[in-house]
């Protein structure tokens, strides 16, 4: 399904399939549910303050109480906690889509929090980890005695398997606000930015701290964060410096852009990385070096506050500040679906092709 949260509190969801819809388009999506996101004492709406999770669950922040929230995928309120920050509470958040039990919090008191979504075994797994294979980590620094988990199976109430949303262990070693958050479930690490222009690397399943990166974008605070697996690097963007570091430390590429950047995405190859401006234009641009290959002009539906490639990198979803889902497809890949519907056609096996 496709899945999209408005500032209005609204959620629609789509059937989608990466199959021609017969009338021209590359794939075929049609209405399947909308609801309400039961959001209480909910601020101002802002990229980077929902995280999408699984089986249509979502984690969200940026709340007047500075809770976090748990809804589930009729919008229900499922889950309400502070967790382990505390003045101004949670404020950014992030989660990947190859996982979708996990998200990471980051608040405005330095502390980068990690949580498991309605798995009680997960959550007591990371709570408990062997951080063995972190031994040799540069800089790793255990978390602070006494603080280092919000809530664990081991001191957790007898609800703890009943319990949607727990929080297994927190992060420390900002000294300002958090203001990005990025979790790789394949590289089992979690990235976090800070309002000084500090950038910390830790591992997710141990609570490590692996590295320390200054000055990640340019001396100011980074805005927008995405870990490239296949890479091993991660992209930091402030206002309209991009900066791509690998997580031994190294700065690899920087570039400027001509407008704010709001979001970024990369296919699973990773080689390139995909930048939504504040002008409403995406750009995209080689991994290695940051160098422009193609633009495409979406301004007229507006900024894109979220960009995410399909299952099979096949198209790009980008959503607009004009409240649009905007589907971008490559030419060359669209024809081969064609070709390839076409040939199933022909040898007798579409039966259900075009059915949902």
């Amino acid at each position: 399904r496709l899945v999209a949260w408005y500032e209005d509190r609204s959620v629609n969801a789509w059937r989608w399939s990466e199959v021609p819809d017969g009338r021209g388009l590359p794939f075929s999506a049609r209405p399947d549910a909308r609801c309400r996101v039961d959001a209480a004492a909910r601020a101002s709406p802002a990229p980077g303050r929902l995280a999408p999770l699984a089986d249509r669950w979502s984690l969200s922040t940026g709340h007047a109480d500075g809770r976090v929230r748990l809804h589930d995928a009729r919008g229900r309120l499922r889950a309400c906690a502070f967790g382990p920050h505390a003045a101004g509470g949670a404020t950014v958040c992030a989660a990947d889509a190859n996982d979708g039990r996990v998200a990471v919090t980051g608040g405005a008191d330095g502390v980068v929090a990690v949580w498991v979504c309605d798995h009680a075994a997960l959550a007591y797994g990371l709570s408990h980890a062997d951080d063995s294979d972190d031994d040799a980590a540069l800089d790793a620094a255990p978390l602070a005695p006494g603080r280092a988990v919000a809530r664990t199976a081991a001191d957790a109430p007898s609800d703890f398997d009943d319990a949607p949303l727990l929080c297994s262990h927190a992060l420390f070693g900002h000294g300002a606000a958090v203001t990005a958050v990025a979790y790789s479930a394949t590289l089992d690490c979690v990235v976090s930015a800070d309002a000084e222009g500090t950038a910390l690397i830790h591992a997710a399943r141990s609570g490590r701290r692996i590295r320390r990166l200054e000055d990640v974008a340019g001396g100011a605070p980074a805005t927008v964060l995405a870990i490239l697996d296949a890479d091993v690097c991660v992209a930091c963007a402030a206002a309209t410096e991009l900066a791509v570091w690998s997580l031994n430390g190294d700065r690899r590429a920087t570039a400027t852009l001509d407008a704010p950047l709001k979001s970024l995405a990369a296919p699973s190859a990773n080689t390139v990385l995909v930048c939504g401006g504040a002008d409403g234009v995406l750009s995209v641009r080689r991994t290695f070096d940051l160098a422009l290959v193609h633009a495409v002009d979406l301004s007229a539906h507006g900024a894109p506050l979220f960009l995410a490639f399909g299952a099979d990198d096949r198209h790009l979803l980008a959503a607009t500040a004009g409240g649009r889902v905007v589907v971008c497809s490559d030419p060359k890949s669209r024809l081969l679906q064609l070709d390839a519907a076409l040939s199933n056609t022909v040898i007798g096996l579409d039966a259900g092709l075009f059915a949902f």
